[in-house]
């Protein structure tokens, strides 16, 4: 079996985070600011 593992989390999540995060000055990344980035990783990813 081969697993072919989509590496593209991080990098298109962090970037865009961490700048939201500024613009906003926010204090906190909370697990639901993360979680929303998610339908827009699975746009992208290859699989």
């Amino acid at each position: 079996m081969t697993y072919e593992i989509g590496q593209a989390n991080n990098a298109l999540i962090y970037p865009g985070l961490g700048l939201g995060s500024i613009a906003v000055n926010s204090k906190l990344v909370t697990d639901e600011m993360i979680s929303a980035y998610r339908p827009l990783v699975e746009a992208f990813a290859p699989c």
